[in-house]
């Protein structure tokens, strides 16, 4: 049994236009974030890197966003044996799962009410930016679904802030991308769904009762030169990712193609509530001087994106 008894199922949310991109409408407000293709394609690049290993049988609960690409590698790694529920998420390949359930991030139990505590080998969220009011929360409840002794839980977690290569000075040429940081996290945090990274996850984790607590630390650079051959693969699939639109290379594409689509994704909703005297326009500025950055690829910056994995005893 994949979900505990229920009598009644999640109604889907409704869908508004933001300039130009999908957000979720739910309970009287817009999802900071939108939930359309071109976000599932800057998620993306966020893949990650740790899977399960050693199961005969995994059931996995996926509370995410945007994975198709994790997706497809857990089908490949485990063709057979893998049964996967998702919530809380927007999916695009539904043979992927068992369960699909449209709703905002908000982790408590009713969100969590269609499924079985103690009953998942394998519990992976990422892509979780500006979606978690409180951490702690979010880490005792899936605690509480994980299998006793066996169930382990992986975190994918990028941290938007940009970071130098040159410890000692951030370079001048990259200070656009450091201010629009600095606005979007305080308009997030603001707005009650910080985008900013918790720096606290590996101690919220241990209080939350899991134990083997680990973190793996990526670099995702945005700059060329200087860099080994995995590196420059990566600081090119972030390009791609963040300057990209996955409809235009389908035919499907409804308005014209911005190379700061995915900064633009990030930042309309926050800036336009928060700043309230911001308009549309003007956010479409900031985002194109911020996505020309990692575009020319000039500026020693980097992200890091973190991978915690934890097991409950």
């Amino acid at each position: 049994m994949l979900g505990s008894p229920s009598t009644t199922n999640p109604a889907p949310l409704l869908r508004v236009d933001v300039e130009g991109r999908e957000h979720y409408l739910a309970r009287g407000r817009v999802s900071l974030l939108p939930v359309d293709l071109r976000e599932a394609s800057r998620l993306d690049v966020r893949g990650s890197v740790a899977v399960p290993v050693n199961d005969i049988r995994l059931t996995v609960l996926l509370s995410t966003y945007g994975t198709a690409l994790w997706l497809a590698a857990m089908r490949v790694a485990y063709p057979k044996s893998m049964t996967l529920v998702g919530i809380d998420h927007t999916i695009f390949e539904t043979s992927f799962t068992q369960t699909e359930q449209e709703s905002p991030v908000d982790y408590n139990d009713e969100t969590w009410s269609l499924l079985v505590p103690e009953h998942f080998d394998f519990v992976h969220m990422s892509n979780l930016s500006a979606g978690v009011r409180d951490w702690s929360k979010l880490l005792q409840t899936a605690h509480r679904y994980c299998k006793p002794s066996t169930g382990k839980i992986e975190l994918v977690l990028m941290d938007w802030q940009p970071q130098s290569y040159d410890k000692t000075l951030f370079p001048e040429a990259g200070k656009a991308m450091l201010y629009w940081y600095a606005d979007l996290m305080k308009a997030t945090t603001e707005l009650g769904l910080s985008i900013a990274y918790p720096h606290d996850i590996g101690e919220l984790l241990q209080l939350a009762g899991f134990v083997d607590v680990g973190c793996a630390n990526v670099r995702i650079p945005m700059c060329e030169g200087r860099l080994d051959s995995y590196e420059q693969k990566m600081a090119n699939e972030f390009r791609i990712a963040m300057g990209s639109d996955p409809l235009a290379y389908q035919g499907r594409s409804l308005v014209p193609t911005q190379h700061f689509q995915a900064y633009q994704g990030m930042s309309m909703v926050p800036f336009t509530q928060h700043f309230q005297q911001t308009t549309p326009s003007e956010v479409n500025k900031i985002c194109e001087r911020v996505a020309k950055i990692p575009e020319l690829g000039k500026v020693q910056l980097y992200h890091d994106l973190y991978i915690w994995t934890a097991r409950k005893p």
